[in-house]
């Protein structure tokens, strides 16, 4: 069987795996730890990825989430469902959100819509099976917050920081040896033939610039997103862009809204120019933005952060 998406070699200890749009990350060391979870489609292409790199199942001890939301959650119950040794690592909130059983009902809906999508790129010949709600497994067996250090040898340790805006449950890992960290969608989704960003504030504009800045403090070589593989150079120029981008598009947001355009109308117009290079379907990304626009109006009014690297820079 030709394999349609090879796992990349990043370091000598860091993998991209996974699908380019919804990638995994591989850590090794004396023991191993996967990143991010994909969907439930990209599950067996990992365990084929894994094959590829002659990783043995048994010596992944760990898979580190993110944040909670459906397209890195996706296949976490199948990978444990395989591999139940694994120990999934995620932050206190996101072990309350995935605890929760609404999140199973909202996470089958996006899950199955994301499957299709991709048999309909021919990225998948078959979409999985649906699991029953007894087989789920989105249990949380290690609490990562700020002192979290977890030590996989080899000169491999990892620790963490909360990183939200994106999502209330987000945390970056940051690996020093190597200067890799994987930060989830802490700066949106990024193009990078573009060179296109969408801020995703959904939770917080402050939070979420606030949290771009903890990243640039890691002085990290290489940034693994959690959307189209790493950046691999100018990581701290890289950060910058994405908080302007973000500052320049919360401005139109908030210009557009209070000149009386409606919310609606703004959304569909964005949403438009968004899915034409982010390959999200359209009405998805109008819904979104919606979100982004209520929380740009919020900021206005509660205080609106700086979208400089500086953290005593003024707004630009």
């Amino acid at each position: 069987m030709v394999m349609k998406f090879k796992p990349i070699k990043l370091t000598d200890h860091f993998y991209q795996i996974g699908t380019p749009y919804f990638p995994g990350y591989l850590s090794l060391g004396e023991k191993n730890m996967l990143i991010d979870g994909g969907t439930s489609a990209v599950a067996n292409i990992i365990e084929g990825q894994l094959q590829a790199l002659d990783i043995h199942p048994e010596s992944i001890e760990y898979i580190s989430i993110t944040h909670s939301h459906a397209d890195h959650i996706g296949g976490l119950s199948r990978l444990k469902k395989k591999w139940p040794h694994m120990k999934t690592i995620a932050s206190a909130t996101a072990a309350r959100m995935m605890a929760n059983p609404k999140v199973i009902k909202q996470f089958e809906g996006m899950d199955s819509a994301i499957s299709k999508i991709m048999k309909e790129k021919s990225e998948i010949d078959e979409i999985p099976v649906s699991m029953e709600a007894d087989e789920y497994d989105f249990g949380v067996d290690i609490i990562a917050d700020e002192t979290f250090r977890i030590d996989l040898g080899n000169n491999i340790v990892w620790t963490v920081d909360t990183t939200p805006g994106h999502a209330g449950c987000q945390i970056a890992l940051f690996e020093g040896y190597e200067g890799t960290a994987a930060i989830g969608d802490a700066i949106g989704f990024y193009n990078h033939t573009e060179n296109a960003f969408w801020p995703n504030y959904f939770e917080s504009l402050t939070d979420y610039a606030d949290s771009i800045r903890k990243i640039a403090r890691m002085n990290p070589a290489r940034l693994a997103l959690g959307h189209n593989g790493a950046v691999e150079k100018e990581t701290r120029k890289f950060l910058a862009e994405a908080l302007s981008a973000t500052g320049a598009y919360h401005r139109e947001l908030v210009k557009r809204a209070g000149a009386g355009e409606p919310i609606e109308a703004i959304a569909k117009d964005k949403a438009g120019q968004i899915a034409s290079w982010s390959g999200h379907m359209s009405f998805v990304v109008a819904m979104l933005i919606q979100v982004l626009i209520k929380q740009s109006l919020k900021a206005v009014k509660d205080g609106e952060p700086s979208f400089d690297l500086d953290p005593g820079g003024r707004p630009s």
